[in-house]
């Protein structure tokens, strides 16, 4: 990074810093997920606009002697206000921000471009759908987030016997993967038949298509359990926001 720059950023969260001031982590497409200090009271006309789920133009300063990177500046293009005004909404949010910043490491500028492209899709639809659209919409994020770290397998393909899994599959601990009726054991998490045709839809069709599918609260429920449990599993850390605010998740 030079001493002064700029770039479009996501703010992810924020904290406090000193008596006065905020740290704040974002997601820039070329930079990655990185901690800048704000500094300044209540009255600060930063202070004003920075806030969690924000999207726009930051600029900053980086001092190499002190290893920090002070805000300057922040140019909000889309303020996402509208999370706020639900608790489903803010949570699913929360979720997301605690997400990537706990999975921040190690990104090559493809990934980042993906990353953001998946994140910033994410917040907007959060934006603009209902409540329940948003419960659907968090399952497909959920899955979506598990393929890009590389940690979904194939819902496709009985990961022991390699046959087509269509009724009656599992996913295998064991294994690493899903499972069909035939492999199944009794430590096995089970699927409705309708959430394991929707993770197939997802992992194949496009966005479009998959948005226009069905599926009821039973098997919505079935996959959001899966998927938490996979993320909590891989990634290897508790949730806070989870712990929080999982009855209304």
């Amino acid at each position: 990074m030079n001493r002064n720059f700029f770039c479009p950023v996501i703010i992810l969260s924020s904290r406090q810093f000193g008596e006065d001031n905020r740290i704040f982590t974002v997601l820039s497409q070329e930079y990655g997920v990185f901690d800048a200090v704000l500094y300044g009271g209540r009255k600060s006309k930063l202070r004003s606009v920075c806030s969690p789920y924000h999207y726009g133009t930051m600029w900053f300063y980086r001092d190499e002697k002190r290893k920090s990177t002070k805000i300057t500046d922040f140019d909000v293009t889309e303020y996402h206000l509208s999370i706020r005004e639900s608790l489903y909404k803010t949570y699913a949010a929360a979720l997301c921000s605690e997400l990537v910043i706990k999975t921040k490491e190690g990104h090559h500028q493809e990934e980042l471009e993906t990353l953001w492209i998946l994140i910033k899709g994410f917040l907007d639809g959060l934006c603009l759908a209902s409540e329940d659209e948003c419960k659907i919409g968090l399952v497909r994020f959920l899955w979506r987030f598990l393929v890009f770290l590389g940690y979904a397998p194939d819902p496709h393909f009985c990961s022991i016997c390699g046959r087509e899994t269509k009724t009656m599959v599992s996913y295998s601990s064991y294994a690493s993967g899903f499972v069909c009726g035939n492999c199944r054991h009794e430590d096995c998490f089970a699927f409705t038949d309708e959430a394991i045709g929707y993770l197939q839809l997802l992992s194949t069709e496009s966005p479009a298509v998959v948005r226009k599918a069905i599926i009821h609260e039973n098997s919505l429920q079935n996959l959001k359990e899966f998927l938490l449990m996979e993320l909590q599993k891989n990634i290897g850390i508790k949730f806070q926001t989870l712990e929080a605010g999982i009855s209304i998740l």
